[in-house]
């Protein structure tokens, strides 16, 4: 819309034009906020899953016992033994359970 005095915009476009920019504006902000949470929470994750790999590697050479704490990590292995097909094959394995800062993970280890 062109004001009849000449060239140029009418203060209404400009504040449309303002309010605009400042709703993308806004959007981007918060999209920045967000991708920012979820990349130091994957972050965490990953850095748990390393430890508790670690963990699992030091258990099954026995460097580390079945049970317990180090380092805000907490962690208990319990063997289990199915019987299968009327107890002529068994299934062994373990279960790891680690905590750390109220995240639990559960391992089930062949």
């Amino acid at each position: 819309m062109w004001s009849s005095r000449g060239k140029g915009f009418t203060l209404l476009e400009v504040l449309v034009a303002v309010a605009v920019l400042g709703l993308f504006a806004t959007g981007a902000l918060r999209l920045s906020v967000l991708a920012t949470r979820t990349l130091e929470s994957v972050r965490s994750y990953s850095d748990l899953m390393d430890r508790v790999q670690s963990l699992e590697t030091d258990i099954l050479v026995g460097s580390k016992p079945d049970n317990g704490d180090e380092d805000g990590l907490e962690w208990e292995s319990r063997r289990y033994s199915y019987p299968l097909m009327d107890g002529l094959w068994r299934v062994e394995f373990r279960q790891l359970d680690v905590t750390f800062e109220g995240r639990t993970i559960t391992l089930y280890i062949p």
